[in-house]
């Protein structure tokens, strides 16, 4: 049986495959589609067919709670999360109905739409300042106010993506760190600002159409974000200083100034839920 959750765009998750109940979807989950003009093809907006059944007192509750929160994004305007088998899409629930409503079992009928059907998969590996101790290294906490445990983390300079594609990435780097820069598979990843000790760099390739928005973002402690897009180093795609450079399949060898530590998660993209 498949696994899978709902998240809210404020990070509410509901497990619609366990005890909360059960997520039923059909074929269209793994279909897909392309639109060509003369020039070019490109997706439109998707909508997928789904169930949900909840069987006892308690389920149901959490089903109108999921449709509730659910509700207010899609007036919103914010995107919610389907998640199933580690596989995310970016979709709203636009339309519902209830069948058994009086039946101890009862079934919502619900109707997502994805605006841009794309469906990602995420990996994050870690790399730690040269500073950090062995101890740091086998999963205590690095002094300077990072989101996790390293876990098994270590300074190791490489990493493999083993994907089929070029993988979109976000990468976050850790504060304090002078003008930082990466570099990976032949492609400089930099910026000319200065992460504040407690602070963030956050460069997301997936945001790359927003440009000077939301695309580069320092943050300071207190979470306050600075749009940091027209700091970057500059670059075309392919020219070596790219800021937005997919991360090619394969192992590759990492550099950078060793004195603060970061996080690369590799994003995968897929037209269609993997049906295996």
């Amino acid at each position: 049986m498949s696994q899978a959750q709902f998240i809210t765009a404020d990070g509410t998750t509901f497990d619609i495959s366990g005890n909360f109940g059960m997520l039923l979807f059909g074929d269209d989950l793994a279909g897909w589609e392309w639109r060509s003009n003369a020039t070019r093809f490109s997706r439109e907006a998707k909508t997928y067919s789904v169930e949900l059944v909840a069987q006892t007192t308690t389920q149901r509750e959490e089903v109108e709670r999921l449709l509730m929160l659910a509700d207010y994004d899609t007036e919103r305007g914010l995107p919610d999360k389907l998640v199933i088998d580690g596989w995310y899409i970016n979709c709203n629930i636009v339309e519902g109905g209830v069948s058994n409503w009086y039946a101890a079992s009862r079934t919502w009928q619900l109707k997502l739409q994805a605006k841009n059907p794309i469906w990602y998969r995420e990996r994050t590996i870690s790399f730690m300042p040269q500073s950090a101790s062995n101890e740091q290294l086998t999963g205590h906490d690095y002094p300077h106010n990072y989101p996790h445990d390293y876990g098994t983390s270590s300074r190791g300079s490489q990493f493999a993506n083993d994907s089929q594609t070029p993988c979109d990435f976000r990468m976050t780097i850790y504060g304090y760190a002078v003008n930082p820069s990466v570099y990976i598979a032949g492609n400089t990843y930099g910026v000319d600002v200065a992460v504040p000790d407690g602070g963030l760099l956050v460069i997301d390739s997936t945001k790359k159409r927003s440009m000077n928005r939301d695309s580069v973002v320092i943050k300071d402690k207190f979470g306050n974000a600075t749009d940091a897009f027209k700091y970057r180093v500059r670059g075309i795609e392919g020219s070596g200083s790219y800021i937005f450079q997919r991360i090619p399949q394969g192992l590759h060898n990492v550099t950078w100034e060793q004195s603060w530590g970061f996080d690369l998660t590799l994003i995968e993209r897929r037209a269609a839920l993997p049906w295996i």
